[in-house]
């Protein structure tokens, strides 16, 4: 009888002390946590530990001297038209141009200091694409017609020695209306026409321009590789077999891939190595191919070729935004009308060494759905840059 008094008796202490727990034990989450949870994330990183700043509670990913805190982070907090990353005065920064305004700002990826370098107004500029080095840009525009594009070159000339403004002046020379396609390698440029199914180069302003293929077809996509040749595509859609080419200046073209449905094709810079999606089954498929030796690595998890920028200093690496949940049917036609949006892991891809590493987890980590599009990485390769197709917002991922 006691035994069982005794066995009793315990199982209403932990009875009791179960309650007592429940209400009094388990708190609710801090202020500070539930805050974080809804501010959104990211106003910079310099460190690879994401969490809130020990020195001032801030969530923002800014420390208390105004550098960053987190290894990725946002470099503008408004839609951009396009940007690049350059060495300015022995730094890096990243140049950027603002959507609405075309206003172009220089910022410092450690420090977060903006500086407005050009401030005339170009309204709506929906596309920038910037010379390597950043001292040139074309941007590319709507007229009120809504219909017809322009196309400008703009040359940024900075201050002199004698002057304490941080504003460049500009140089600008119209391009050819109605460019529909355009890729840049380092000086030289190439581009469709619509309704015209040529092929065209030219210097970045515009100058020595030359028809180098003609076709009874104008869908082409284009993947500049350097300034002596660009891969043109057959523009994808997840149905319709998808042929490929390598295209000099001289006009010659050699098949590279096809007939592959929803073929999409990303080249690294001097065409050794391209990246290609394609559709099998209704299900997205990725790929990277050695041109010189003919080896194909099939990538894992699948993603657009879109969504990826080649490493210029490891020649088999390749970073690209990987969807958390997977391709869904239907791309990338849904992708581009801008009907699905995704939530991607960053993936560093070594097709040589088999070697794959998640680099960046926005959504896991962070709470941050990031649909990532015109990747682009610093000169020593060291900071990763993308845009979030979500809001068209810039990002930066500190890569060591």
């Amino acid at each position: 009888m006691i035994k069982k008094l005794s066995i009793i008796s315990i199982i209403l202490i932990l009875l009791g002390l179960g309650v007592w727990y429940f209400f009094r034990g388990s708190s609710s989450p801090s202020v500070s946590q539930t805050l974080s949870n809804i501010l959104p994330f990211g106003s910079g990183g310099n460190s690879t530990s994401p969490g809130t700043n020990a020195q001032n509670g801030s969530t923002s990913g800014v420390g208390s001297n105004g550098t960053p805190v987190a290894h990725l982070f946002k470099i503008s907090d408004i839609p951009v038209a396009g940007a690049t990353a350059l060495i300015k005065n022995g730094s890096l920064v990243v140049r950027y141009v603002e959507r609405a305004t075309g206003h172009i700002y220089d910022v410092d990826p450690v420090s977060l200091a903006k500086t407005e370098i050009v401030n005339t107004t170009i309204p709506k500029v929906y596309e920038a694409v910037f010379k390597p080095g950043g001292n040139m840009v074309i941007f590319r525009t709507l007229r009120a017609d809504g219909e017809t594009v322009d196309s400008s070159s703009i040359v940024l000339v900075p201050p002199t020695g004698t002057t304490t403004s941080d504003m460049y002046t500009t140089k600008t020379t119209g391009l050819p209306a109605n460019i529909s396609e355009l890729s840049n390698g380092s000086t030289t440029i190439f581009y469709t026409l619509r309704n015209f199914p040529q092929i065209v180069t030219s210097l970045f302003d515009g100058t020595k321009a030359a028809t180098i293929f003609s076709s009874a077809f104008d869908e082409w996509r284009l993947s500049a590789a350097g300034d002596a040749s660009v891969v043109v595509t057959a523009k994808a859609s997840t149905d319709v077999d998808g042929y490929s080419y390598s295209l000099t200046k001289a006009g010659n073209l050699t098949k590279l891939l096809g007939p592959l449905p929803g073929l999409t094709v990303l080249s690294n810079s001097n065409l050794t190595r391209i990246a290609y999606s394609y559709t099998t089954g209704g299900e997205t498929d990725f790929a990277t191919q050695n041109l010189s030796t003919g080896t194909t690595y099939a990538v894992r998890p699948a993603t657009l070729a879109e969504k990826c920028v080649w490493s210029t200093i490891v020649k088999s690496v390749i970073y690209c935004g990987a969807p958390v949940q997977g391709i869904q049917s239907g791309e990338p036609d849904l992708w581009y009308k801008g009907i699905s949006h995704y939530s991607d892991r960053i993936w560093k891809f070594d097709t040589d060494a088999d070697f794959v590493n998640a680099v960046a987890d926005p959504k896991h980590d962070f709470n941050i759905d990031i649909d990532a599009e015109h990747l682009f990485l610093s000169p020593k390769e060291d900071y990763l840059f993308f845009q979030n197709k979500n809001d068209l917002t810039l990002w930066a991922l500190k890569l060591n």
